[in-house]
C-alpha cells in the first residue's frame, strides 16, 4: 500500500493508503479499517478526525470506524472539498469548505455560513481554509488571492495581485 497521509488522533495514528486507512495504536497493534468510499485527506478537528467522501458525504473516525454524519450525504452531493475546519462558536460545530461555499454544521444539518462570502468563493474557486486565530479565518482561492473573513464570513480582507500579494 501507498500511504499519502498521516493523521494524530486521540485513538492512535491514523495512516491513508488509496483504499485503506491503518489505526497504529500506542500499544503497538494495527487495525487496518476500509475507508467509506474514494476520499479526500483526513482532517483533524479539535481531536476529532474526518474524512470528506467523494459524493458520499462526511464521516467521523470513532472507535476505529468511519460513520457517516447526519444528512452530510445528501446534502453535500455535487460538492468538491476543500476543507473542513472548526468554528469559533460552538465547541462542535464543523466548517465545510466546499466548490459551493462555506457551509456551518447545526444540529440540524448544514447551512450557508455568509451569501457574500460564498459568492466570492464560488466565483474565485476556494481551494484551502484554515482558522487563523480567534474568530479569523483564511481563504485561499485559486483565481482571486486570500479572503480574510471574521466568524460570521463577513470579508474583512482581500488580498490579490491589485493590493500587494505577489504570485
Amino acid at each position: 500500500e501507498s500511504i499519502w497521509n498521516i493523521v494524530e488522533t486521540n485513538e492512535g495514528i491514523l495512516f491513508q493508503s488509496f483504499a485503506y486507512a491503518f489505526l497504529y495504536f500506542p500499544n503497538g497493534t494495527i487495525k487496518q479499517i476500509k475507508l467509506p468510499s474514494n476520499i479526500h485527506f483526513f482532517n483533524n478537528v479539535r481531536g476529532k478526525v474526518y474524512v470528506p467522501g467523494i459524493d458520499q458525504g462526511i464521516f467521523e473516525l470513532k472507535n476505529g470506524r468511519f460513520e457517516e454524519l447526519q444528512n452530510s450525504k445528501s446534502f453535500f452531493k455535487g460538492h468538491s472539498y476543500s476543507a473542513l475546519f472548526p468554528s469559533n462558536e460552538a465547541e462542535n460545530e464543523l466548517w465545510v469548505g466546499t466548490s459551493k461555499g462555506v457551509f456551518r454544521q447545526t444540529k440540524n444539518g448544514f447551512l450557508p455560513l455568509n451569501t457574500q462570502l460564498n459568492v466570492l468563493l464560488n466565483k474565485y474557486k476556494l481551494n484551502k481554509a484554515i482558522k487563523i486565530k480567534d474568530g479569523w479565518y483564511a481563504f485561499g482561492t485559486l483565481l482571486n488571492g486570500i479572503l480574510i473573513c471574521n466568524e460570521n464570513g463577513e470579508v474583512i480582507y482581500h488580498l490579490n495581485k491589485n493590493n500587494g500579494l505577489g504570485n
